[in-house]
């Protein structure tokens, strides 16, 4: 499989539906259609796959796995500080909290 470059100005690709998924919303998964559409070979013929996408991909995972150790420190903050505040029959029940947060790291 080889990897093209297309320039959209040039008409020929059309958007045939956009998908409906859980997950990063700020990135649109859709489904093209190509018809007539010119374009260019990008890199060496039938390393597409193997050597440039797969490249994109670790870069991709790389992204990913920033953004699921931020998401998880947030909810460690949220959480903690929650248990922070809480009240448990009119006093505050911090007074575990120690053993409690060792629990979740």
């Amino acid at each position: 499989m080889s990897m093209f470059i297309y320039d959209k100005r040039q008409g020929g690709v059309n958007v045939r539906r956009i998908e409906n998924k859980l997950g990063i919303h700020g990135s649109p998964t859709c489904e093209l259609v190509y018809k007539n559409a010119r374009a260019e070979l990008c890199g060496e013929r039938k390393l597409g796959l193997i050597k440039y996408v797969m490249a994109l991909m670790n870069g991709a995972r790389l992204g990913i796995a920033a953004q699921s150790v931020g998401l998880s420190q947030a909810a460690y903050n949220e959480g903690l500080a929650y248990a922070k505040d809480r009240k448990q029959f009119g006093k505050a029940s911090s007074s575990s909290l120690p053993f409690t947060t060792c629990s979740l790291s």
